[in-house]
């Protein structure tokens, strides 16, 4: 039971931190896994990253209105060499 409020209370403020400040959210997360909910480091940094690539593979998609992906294919190297 406080599992789920504390993710939804972190998620919340996780959210709004990033979206106040313009990072993404996974600075303020990875402390969040490993210091509140007790995941190992390698693990929380396995999830940290998933969630990532999950939140930026959603923008290309839903942004696909405001930048085609004409123009986004455009800069596929970069894309696909960046980490």
């Amino acid at each position: 039971m406080f599992t789920k409020i504390y993710g939804f209370i972190s998620g919340l403020t996780i959210g709004i931190l990033g979206g106040l400040i313009g990072l993404g959210g996974a600075e303020f997360r990875l402390p969040i896994l490993i210091g509140l909910f007790k995941f190992q480091p390698l693990s929380a940094a396995i999830l940290n990253k998933t969630i990532s690539l999950v939140v930026v593979s959603s923008a290309l998609i839903f942004r696909t209105d405001t930048i085609p992906f004409s123009l986004i294919s455009e800069y596929k190297m970069v894309i696909l060499t960046s980490s």
